[in-house]
């Protein structure tokens, strides 16, 4: 099988960095999406009440743009430190899973002074009230998951575990009780094993058959940070299964959507040219059924709230895909390599914009309903970014007088003045004594003869790193502050380090430019062996706030009136001229309506529905999507 290449974190420690490597990588001791998260979560109305199991059963395969667990089977009121992502884990299910660590709800660690090599109480996600006393052991109730540890974090130590407990009213008379009926202790992947296993539990005593019956998983691990993970992905919980009732019989994306330029997220739009595209695209696809598959995949470009396609990519129509488990992700080239032959008209107003692109995969080229859809959000502002906006670890250089640069290249015939540099500097626990350690803000030219950085054309003194901890991922602006620094074709921006403290800059780990990132501790220039990109981007023009520019776009001011209804509801906040689709699902996550609107005629009739509580959410023409609102029904 063919797998994305996993990283490897050798001698990692939380309280301090090993100072034998001149460079280095750092687990996360702050998550901000974290706090913020919870902070929202918060805000919102809690449903506590009891959950009945449908025949068809719960399933969560966290797929969803929320970093926090659905709350349409898992009971957030517990304030879980968990945490929802496409970024941690390796040859996953499907985009999108569950990762377990040692940071606590509001992304700090659990016990900062904790040891590496401790183990410790960390994440719990525990699930909603379920009623079993319709069923009985013989209707062969199974709870499945998917697992693995380490991914592309750090291996879980052998003290260190993940555990499935389970409880019931009857065992909570003085306290609640909970027993592990699952769990796994620490363990190391090796190198070929890099793919997620499946865990199947039977309820196989009367006694769990009651109202109010709750499972959960936690995990042990070093409290000192983001480390020791674990992973898990398809929970499904339904009775009528047998052991062998593992598939999900499906094809699904598993990593996020590429971009269509080379190299890059993000360009300037006043530099952009069509040389700018991609000649293809990596795109990894799953087969998770034990039969071979004929798979269409297409992908169409957007702007934002027009329903017309500017371009539509059909070309991979009938692949047939074997099963990954024996045959790994699609290798046919229309699919996993597809070309690109379009080319963005640029906006009117430069830097200001972004296309809307979406990746579509089909069972067969018959079916009308794509079986995956994942949207891209290609942006033009006013940096170059090769990095996503979200940070994995960090990544420092140790010695005094140590430079780091980063190579960007620019389109011909391009030449612009530079005119700031932004950094996100990843929180640590030693901040206090790193917001002092000055810098020295540089620029490089390039040098054709070694083809790495050449002399120093702009050098500014003084620059300290600023850890800000507020505001998930939020870049500082280094303002170019003299003379006029014009660029064009290569050039590198970094950093001349006065002392020998690792000042650690956010690195992401989804786009791999480990070969434009250059370190010089002893004269001699570098390459990175980490892969990944780093979180430094050059400005050209006036410098926009990035916080969160990674963040999918969002349908704003959608609301709900009257909420209770009788007979109806209406909708508002949506613009004219625009049709949406309304999607209506009941706690169980079951589907129970789904309606195409207008701004003129935005009312839902509640008249086939029963009385309970629903959640909405509202999807308008280019996938762009509304917050889940609770609706009730009276």
């Amino acid at each position: 099988m063919k797998f994305m290449k996993k990283l490897f974190f050798v001698g990692a420690i939380c309280l301090a960095a090993a100072v034998s490597a001149q460079e280095n990588l750092r687990p996360l001791t702050y998550q901000p999406f974290y706090a913020n998260d919870a902070a929202r979560n918060n805000q919102q109305p809690v449903v506590l009440d009891t959950v009945a199991l449908p025949s068809n059963g719960f399933r969560d395969n966290f797929m969803y743009d929320s970093r926090r667990p659905d709350t349409t089977m898992w009971d957030l009121s517990l304030n879980p430190g968990v945490y929802v992502n496409r970024g941690w884990a390796t040859a996953p299910i499907n985009l999108g899973v569950c990762t377990f660590d040692g940071l606590d709800p509001l992304g700090l660690p659990y016990d900062q002074l904790a040891s590496v090599n401790s183990s410790m109480l960390c994440d719990v996600l525990t699930s909603r009230h379920f009623d079993l006393s319709g069923y009985t052991v013989a209707d062969s109730v199974y709870l499945s998951f998917w697992w693995e540890a380490q991914g592309k974090g750090y291996a879980p130590n052998q003290i260190d575990s993940l555990q499935l407990q389970v409880n019931i009213p009857a065992w909570n008379t003085s306290g609640e009780v909970w027993k592990t009926i699952w769990f796994m202790e620490g363990y190391n992947p090796n190198g070929t094993d890099t793919s997620f296993h499946v865990a199947m539990v039977k309820l196989d005593t009367s006694i769990y058959f009651v109202d109010g019956f709750r499972f959960r998983f936690r995990n042990y691990a070093s409290g000192c940070g983001s480390n020791d993970h674990w992973h898990i992905d398809e929970v499904f919980f339904k009775p009528q299964r047998t052991f062998d009732d593992t598939l999900i019989n499906d094809v699904f994306f598993v990593y996020n959507m590429p971009s269509l330029f080379n190299d890059y997220h993000q360009v300037p739009g006043s530099h952009y040219a069509a040389s700018s595209m991609a000649s293809n695209i990596r795109t990894y696809i799953r087969n998770n059924d034990t039969i071979t598959r004929n798979v269409t995949y297409s992908y169409q470009v957007f702007l934002p709230g027009n329903p017309t396609p500017l371009y539509t990519y059909s070309g991979g129509a009938d692949g047939n895909l074997a099963p990954f488990r024996t045959n790994g992700y699609s290798t046919y080239a229309p699919h996993s390599n597809a070309p690109v032959t379009y080319a963005y008209t640029p906006f009117s107003a430069p830097d200001t914009g972004y296309y809307y692109v979406n990746h579509m995969l089909k069972k067969g080229s018959a079916v009308n309903s794509p079986v995956d859809t994942v949207p891209y959000y290609q942006r033009m502002y006013n940096a170059y970014a090769y990095d996503d906006g979200t940070a994995e670890v960090g990544y420092g250089l140790y010695g005094s007088g140590a430079l780091l640069a980063y190579r960007f290249d620019m389109p011909a015939l391009v030449t612009d003045t530079l005119t700031a540099i932004q950094m996100y500097f990843l929180p640590v626990l030693d901040i206090d004594n790193l917001v002092y350690r000055q810098f020295r803000l540089t620029v490089w030219n390039h040098n054709s003869a070694t083809n790495g950085p050449g002399s120093i054309i702009y050098q500014q003194r003084g620059a300290t790193p600023t850890y800000a901890a507020d505001v998930p991922n939020r870049f500082e602006t280094y303002t170019i502050d003299s003379g006029i620094v014009v660029v064009s074709g290569t050039f590198y921006i970094g950093w001349q380090q006065e002392g020998s403290d690792r000042l650690y800059l956010g690195m992401d780990f989804e786009n791999d430019q480990k070969d434009k990132i250059y370190y010089n501790t002893s004269g001699v220039w570098y390459t990175s062996v980490y892969s990944g990109s780093l979180m430094m981007r050059p400005v050209f023009g006036e410098p926009y706030d990035l916080s969160g520019v990674n963040e999918s776009p969002e349908l704003q001011n959608v609301n709900v009136y009257p909420n209770p209804a009788d007979d109806y509801f209406t909708i508002s906040g949506l613009n004219s001229g625009i049709k949406y689709t309304a999607h209506l699902c009941d706690l169980s996550g079951r589907t129970v309506l789904s309606q195409t609107l207008t701004a003129d005629n935005a009312q839902i009739s509640t008249s086939e529905l029963t009385a309970g509580v629903y959640l909405l959410m509202i999807t308008d023409e280019s996938g762009t999507k509304s917050k889940a609102q609770k609706v009730i029904v009276r």
